[in-house]
C-alpha cells in the first residue's frame, strides 16, 4: 500500500455533507438534507454508451442509469448477502424493461411485452420500435454485437418484428437456451433510444458521438453532473418506473490511490469504496468501531492460469497434470486473498447452471504425485517455464511468486514475465507468450456453454483461448449447447463439457476470487449481481 504526499489536504478537500435518514450528518446537521452517499472509486465512467464499457467503473455507472431487458430473481446467498439466482437458467429470469414474454412451443419465437410507461430522463417514452432500434444498433456495433450473437439474432430486419407500440416478436433459427439471460447482459441495456435517435446523422447513424457524453436514463438514476477527473453525480430519475430508491444522490468520486479511498472510509467522508487491497479490507474490518464494514462474496470471478496447449512442455497432458498437482491452492487462498476467496474446481464456479461438482476436479496439492507425472512426461530433472503476468494487477504478481516457489519443489523453474497491461494483453490475446498466462475474469451468463465459447472457444487469435486449446468432442458439445433446449439432454452435454476440461487440464484453476466492497454501517441492502457491480437502488440508508 503506497501513501502519497498531501493526503491530509486531499481528504479535507473531499469532505462533503452526507445526510442520513434520521436527518443527522457527519458534516452537516441539516434535517432537510437529502440522502447522499459518497462512493470512492479509482476512476469514473469513461462514456455513457452501454455498447462500449471500458472498465468496471463505466459498467457500474451505466447499470444505474439504464436498465436491463430482464433481470434475475434474487435469493438468499452466503454471508447474509442476497444474490442473483444463476443456477435455474432461463427460469430464473424476471421482468426488467420487459414486463413479460411468451415463447412458442418449439422454442424459436419470443413475443416480448414492453413495460408501459418506461420514460427516459428527458421525458421520452421507450416503445417497441425503439427497442428494435437498440437491437439493430447492438448488432451493428463491434463493441457489443456479441450480445445479439448470443441471442441468435444475426439479421434484425428479418428476425425482429414490431407488433404494436409495446410488443416485439423475435424469431430465432433454433431454440436458444441462453436467450433470456443474454437480454440481461449490460452491453445491450435499454437506454432512452427515442431521445438518442434524435441525434442520429448520416455520418453517425447510431448516435455514437452523442452517447459518449449524454445519458438518456431509463434506470433509477440520472446523470446530474460530470466533472472529468473529479466526480460524476447521479440523482433519482423522476420518470423511473420502478420502486423509489432510498438514496437520493450518489457522488461517484474519483480517488485514484487506494490508500486514500481507505482513509475516506475510515474518517467518514465516504460511505462506499471499491477496489481496496486485501490488507486494506482487513483494516476496514479491524476498525468496525468507526462504523465501517466489508462485504465480500466469492461468486463468479475466476482466477486461472491458461496453459499453452499447442507448444512447449505444457502441450503434454502429464506436464499440465503435474502443474495442477503442484499448485499451492490453500496458500493462495490464505496469503493472497486472506480467506475471502474459495477453491475453483475446474472451468466454472459452483453457482453455474449444470455445475459438474467440486469432487469432479481431482487436483489438490500433491508434490510427490506432481514429480511422478513430470518424470513420466520425460522431465525427471524438471524443466523451465515462463508465466506471463499483468504488472497492473498486484494480486496476479503475488500468485506468480507463490507458483514459482511451489513449482520449484517439483523441479520446475518458473520465470515471471511481468508486462504493463497493454503489452500483457497484446501477448496474451495474440498468443505470443511462453507457457502460462495468469488472468482473472467473470461471465455475465453463468452457463458452461457460454463460458466455454468465450474463454476456450476454438479459433485464431485474438481470443480468450490464450492456450489454443482444441478438442473435437469439446467443440461438438459447444455447438450442441447453443441449440439444445434446456433439459436433461443439455445438462448431460454441459457436464461432459466440464469433464473434458478437467481431464485435459486446460487451465490451472487457481481460485474463485471474491467481489468486495467497503460500506458505512448505515448503508445496507447490497445485492450481488452477475456483473459484480453495485446497483444503487438495492441499497438503503438507515
Amino acid at each position: 500500500m503506497r501513501l502519497v504526499g498531501f493526503r491530509a489536504a486531499l481528504v479535507a478537500l473531499l469532505v462533503v455533507p452526507v445526510a442520513c435518514s434520521n436527518g443527522s450528518s457527519q458534516s452537516s446537521s441539516s434535517s432537510s438534507s437529502s440522502k447522499t452517499v459518497v462512493y470512492a472509486t479509482p476512476s469514473l465512467a469513461l462514456t455513457m454508451d452501454p455498447c462500449f464499457l471500458p472498465g468496471q467503473q463505466t459498467a457500474e455507472i451505466l447499470q444505474n442509469l439504464y436498465w436491463e431487458w430482464v433481470n434475475y430473481k434474487v435469493q438468499p446467498g452466503p454471508n447474509g448477502i442476497q444474490v442473483d439466482n444463476t443456477q435455474d437458467g432461463e427460469a430464473a429470469m424476471t421482468s426488467g424493461v420487459l414486463d413479460s414474454w411468451n415463447i412458442s412451443t418449439d422454442g424459436t419465437v419470443y413475443t416480448l411485452h414492453l413495460h408501459k410507461g418506461v420514460i427516459d430522463s428527458t421525458g421520452n417514452e421507450l416503445k417497441a420500435d425503439d427497442m428494435r432500434w437498440i437491437l439493430d444498433r447492438t448488432a451493428h456495433s463491434a463493441g457489443c454485437n456479441f450480445v445479439t450473437n448470443t441471442e441468435s439474432i444475426t439479421d434484425v430486419s428479418k428476425q425482429v418484428k414490431v407488433m404494436d407500440d409495446y410488443t416485439l416478436q423475435v424469431t430465432l433459427p433454433a431454440p436458444d437456451a441462453q436467450f433470456l439471460r443474454a437480454l440481461n447482459v449490460n452491453n445491450g441495456m435499454a437506454f432512452g433510444a427515442a431521445t438518442a435517435r434524435k441525434h442520429v446523422t448520416d455520418a453517425d447513424p447510431w448516435a455514437y458521438e452523442w452517447m459518449k457524453r449524454n445519458a438518456p436514463a431509463t434506470g433509477p438514476y440520472m446523470l446530474q453532473s460530470w466533472t472529468p477527473g473529479v466526480e460524476q453525480v447521479l440523482v433519482k430519475n423522476p420518470h423511473w418506473f420502478g420502486p423509489k430508491p432510498s438514496i437520493d444522490k450518489i457522488i461517484y468520486r474519483q480517488v485514484p490511490t487506494d490508500s486514500n479511498r481507505l482513509a475516506l472510509m475510515l474518517n467518514g467522508s465516504a460511505q462506499i469504496a471499491r477496489d481496496l487491497t486485501q490488507d486494506e479490507l482487513d483494516n476496514i474490518s479491524k476498525n468496525s468501531s468507526k462504523g465501517v464494514k466489508v462485504q465480500c462474496i466469492a461468486a463468479n470471478q475466476f482466477m486461472y492460469a491458461a496453459l499453452n496447449f499447442a507448444n512447449g512442455p505444457t502441450s503434454q497432458l502429464a506436464v499440465r497434470q503435474a502443474l495442477a498437482y503442484a499448485t499451492p491452492y490453500s496458500d493462495i487462498l490464505s496469503s493472497v486473498y486472506h480467506t475471502r476467496a474459495k477453491r475453483l474446481y475446474g472451468m466454472v464456479t459452483s453457482n453455474y447452471v449444470d455445475y459438474l461438482g467440486d469432487s469432479a476436479y481431482p487436483y489438490n496439492t500433491d508434490v510427490n504425485k506432481a514429480k511422478q507425472l513430470l518424470a513420466s512426461a520425460g522431465y525427471p530433472n524438471g524443466l523451465t517455464a515462463t508465466v506471463l503476468v499483468d504488472a497492473g494487477q498486484p494480486i496476479h504478481s503475488q500468485i506468480a511468486v507463490l507458483l514459482k516457489d511451489a513449482f520449484s519443489k517439483i523441479g520446475v523453474t518458473l520465470n515471471i514475465d511481468q508486462k504493463p497491461t497493454a503489452a500483457f494483453q497484446d501477448a496474451a490475446f495474440g498468443r505470443k507468450f511462453g507457457d502460462i498466462v495468469l488472468d482473472q475474469n467473470y461471465s455475465f451468463i453463468l452457463d458452461p456453454d457460454y463460458h466455454s465459447q468465450v474463454w476456450v472457444g476454438y479459433g485464431p487469435p485474438p481470443s480468450f483461448n490464450f492456450g489454443s486449446f482444441v478438442n473435437d468432442e469439446f467443440i461438438g458439445l459447444q455447438k450442441a449447447g447453443v441449440t439444445t433446449p434446456e433439459g436433461p439432454a443439455r445438462a448431460t452435454a454441459m457436464k461432459r463439457l466440464q469433464q473434458i476440461f478437467n481431464d485435459q487440464v486446460v487451465w490451472l484453476s487457481v481460485a474463485n476470487a471474491p467481489t468486495c466492497f467497503a460500506f458505512s454501517n448505515n448503508v445496507s441492502g447490497y445485492v450481488w449481481h452477475t456483473h459484480n457491480q453495485i446497483i444503487f437502488s438495492d441499497l438503503k440508508v438507515a
